[in-house]
């Protein structure tokens, strides 16, 4: 709950400018891991010119993920939004 809230935080914080724009949360079960995507369509990020920022927030979900296990992947494009994909293990114990 705390990673999808801090993607969802980053989201509004650095995707939508003056104007509105829509978050989507899909969680999904695949085989026995499951899969978190957390996508909104704003501005996005052109990485060439400005590099992902590695504040507080992006520190939070890399620690989440390596909690989890999980493998975090993103894409982005400008004026295309952001997406993190996160697929997390199942682990039996």
């Amino acid at each position: 709950a705390l990673l999808i809230l801090e993607l969802i935080t980053n989201a509004m914080k650095h995707a939508f400018s003056d104007r509105g724009g829509l978050i989507t949360v899909a969680l999904s079960r695949v085989d026995a891991d499951l899969h978190l995507v957390v996508s909104d369509n704003g501005k996005g990020i052109d990485e060439s010119k400005e590099p992902v920022q590695e504040g507080l927030g992006t520190r939070l979900v890399v620690a989440f993920v390596r909690q989890l296990q999980a493998e975090m992947t993103s894409t982005s494009g400008v004026d295309q939004g952001f997406v993190v994909c996160l697929k997390i293990p199942h682990h039996q114990e």
